[in-house]
């Protein structure tokens, strides 16, 4: 199993609970953004996303491979299998060598598209990283922001979500799965099969961009 997490945070678990019952009908399209202005250099010109973690200023793949690299294979979870059309970086903080932002348009076989964004030089933004989702289907649409989750078709649901809470609640899911299909000899969700999914899909990205 691989230890890919980000798609055992509660709030992601609950999305997927709606889709797999129909809630908002066939997806059309869905669109994800990952904000946070930890590369902006602060008063004293330092880079808070570096300090926190040092390693960022030496990676060629940064955003995309490092972070963005769960948001895919969320995504995938969510909606099935993606097909990637397009891909664009973009490399500003001169405190990096690789990319601050990108952009992913994807596809499934039914047609829905899927766009990712990501920038860590956002003006206006939290230091703290946060995920902005939307998913439009022929009957509703689910719209996750910050800390409000939202289920809005005929009968509208809204839920506060607590992101701390369920940041360290994901590490105990995924461990919770391992354990559960060791007992169980069930197969394991992030097997490294599935896993290769996601990282045709990154790898694909930044082949496009290097032509």
């Amino acid at each position: 199993m691989v230890h890919e997490n980000w798609r055992f945070r509660p709030h992601y678990r609950l999305i997927a609970q709606w889709l797999n019952k129909g809630l908002i009908g066939k997806v059309r399209q869905a669109s994800m953004t990952i904000l946070t202005s930890g590369l902006l250099p602060d008063a004293e010109g330092r880079l808070p996303a570096v300090e926190r973690q040092p390693f960022f200023a030496t990676l060629d793949r940064l955003l995309l491979m490092e972070v963005m690299i769960h948001h895919v294979d969320t995504l995938r979870y969510l909606l099935g299998p993606l097909e990637l059309q397009g891909a664009s970086f973009g490399h500003s903080c001169q405190g990096l060598r690789g990319e601050d932002r990108a952009t992913l348009l994807m596809s499934s076989p039914s047609g829905m598209g899927v766009v990712l964004n990501g920038d860590f030089m956002a003006w206006g933004c939290p230091l703290a990283q946060y995920d902005k989702l939307k998913i439009f289907g022929e009957r509703g649409t689910i719209r996750f922001m910050k800390t409000t989750l939202q289920l809005i078709n005929e009968n509208t649901i809204t839920q506060s979500v607590d992101l701390d809470a369920n940041y360290m609640a994901s590490y105990r899911g995924a461990i919770k799965h391992f354990l559960d299909c060791l007992a169980s000899g069930s197969p394991f969700e992030t097997s490294p099969v599935d896993n290769l999914e996601t990282l045709k899909l990154v790898e694909d990205a930044y082949a496009r961009v290097s032509r």
